[in-house]
């Protein structure tokens, strides 16, 4: 028995009751997750990935995923958000701005390197210096367009898989995979004997018509010598880093000067190997006088320790193990110093603190001229003008300062001035080679007597 203000009801009367709260709870849970669901629409359709839309709600992410399967198969159409997601994620944004420096590079003839291309975007703002570990694994990622293990496709713009330049990790040796086989041929055979005199007599006779009397060449202008003909400095780049090699071969703008790149801390093959180069080239030319190293570094404590080691190094192996005493030897640092520094704000490498790397200078326009000037101004310090233009000749042959005469063409068919029976040059060769023919070939007979 039940009692419901004090007054006794029977157990039956209750159940219509129950079900009735059972039906209103129902009704309530059931507009609660239609709400819910129509919230969840809204929000895929507002470009929410399933995630966000999870965070908004506050609801499990399953829930989510639960009822936009239940709307899709109610026939709900919704958004694929997860490519609008990564379309407005920070390293997409990243990766197209990096694709769009590949021209910037690209117009000035430089094949970036990574670490270049980290220096430009923090230049522009795009990137920080924290940033550079997550760029190099992005990037990668872009590259390939897929993730580190080779799996998964990535969602990020595509970059070039070569955009990079990486000179460090080179192949040596050769591969003989084309070498074709080249087999046995016969020997030849003489020539016949009836076709050699046939064509010897044939040439003889139109020799004379084929003779036009022109000069037979008209000499080949002269030409400036090399830049550093008999120049009494040799100057070589040294350089730290193997990415920066290139870009100062290239900056030199035919200035023509070798560039050696140690790739960091030096080695003695290293050193043994650019000095030798070094003695060979002065010990073969007497009017060099004094070697000049150019060298370009970063700014920190190690590139300092290694510019003090090779200065040593060259000045140890040209005078003392080659015994080149009389060769004066000068390593100077042209780049990158504090001066630099202060005066063109360049930018701390993004790895390390209290270091500025030559890259630096490589991040915009006006960066790069300041930095080729400061290499051509350092190259044609050690360049004597004088001297090159001493040596280089004239363009034309001088016939007059050299008390000679120029030699003029031969008209075949003009009678000599000298010339006592009135026959055209051309006449008497004609005349020259019947009588050669006529007189019993006297060379012939000879050659048999005395072979007989």
């Amino acid at each position: 028995m039940n009692t419901f203000g004090g007054v006794e009801k029977p157990v039956e009367a209750a159940e219509p009751r129950l079900r009735r709260q059972q039906k209103n709870r129902a009704s309530k849970q059931y507009n609660i997750i239609e709400e819910l669901r129509k919230k969840i629409l809204e929000l895929n359709k507002a470009g929410k990935t399933a995630g966000q839309i999870s965070r908004t709600c506050n609801i499990p992410s399953t829930t989510v995923l639960r009822d936009l399967k239940w709307l899709k198969e109610q026939g709900f159409k919704l958004n694929d958000n997860s490519k609008t997601y990564f379309e407005n994620n920070k390293w997409y944004k990243i990766i197209e701005r990096t694709n769009k420096e590949l021209d910037f590079y690209g117009e000035r003839g430089i094949d970036p390197t990574l670490r270049k291309m980290t220096y430009r975007l923090i230049e522009l703002g795009v990137l920080q210096k924290k940033d550079y570990g997550t760029f190099s694994k992005k990037t990668a990622e872009a590259r390939r367009g897929v993730d580190s293990e080779y799996a998964k496709i990535i969602k990020l713009p595509r970059l070039p898989i070569d955009c990079f330049r990486d000179d460090k990790r080179v192949v040596i040796g050769q591969t003989d995979v084309d070498d074709r086989p080249v087999y046995p041929t016969p020997a030849e055979p003489p020539v016949d004997p009836d076709y050699y005199i046939t064509n010897a007599i044939s040439q003889l006779k139109q020799a004379p018509g084929d003779y036009d009397g022109t000069r037979q060449t008209e000499g080949e202008e002269g030409k400036p010598c090399g830049r550093w003909y008999r120049q009494p400095n040799y100057v070589e780049i040294w350089v730290e880093s193997e990415t920066l090699r290139q870009d100062l071969l290239k900056f030199q703008e035919g200035r023509n000067v070798y560039v050696a790149a140690s790739g960091g801390q030096i080695s003695t093959p290293y050193m043994y190997r650019n000095c030798k180069r070094i003695r060979d080239t002065v010990v073969k030319r007497r009017h060099i006088k004094k070697v000049v190293i150019l060298y370009f570094k970063d700014y920190d404590k190690a590139g300092e320790y290694i510019a003090r080691n090779q200065e040593r190094g060259l000045e140890w192996y040209i005078h003392t193990y080659f015994g080149l005493k009389d060769i004066e030897v000068e390593f100077k640092r042209i780049a990158v110093t504090e001066e630099q520094i202060k005066k063109y704000k360049l930018i701390e490498n993004p790895e390390k603190k209290h270091n500025v790397q030559l890259e630096a200078f490589l991040t915009n326009d006006t960066r790069l001229r300041i930095f080729k000037k400061i290499l051509q101004d350092a190259i044609d310090a050690e360049w004597a003008e004088d001297i090159y233009y001493n040596n280089c000749p004239s363009k034309k042959y001088n016939y007059d300062a050299l008390g000679e005469e120029e030699p003029q063409d031969i008209d075949p068919d003009s009678v000599p001035d000298d010339s006592e029976d009135g026959l055209t040059i051309r006449e008497k060769m004609f005349k020259k080679i019947t009588e050669a023919f006529y007189q019993g070939w006297e060379i012939a007979e000879g050659y048999k007597s005395n072979n007989t």
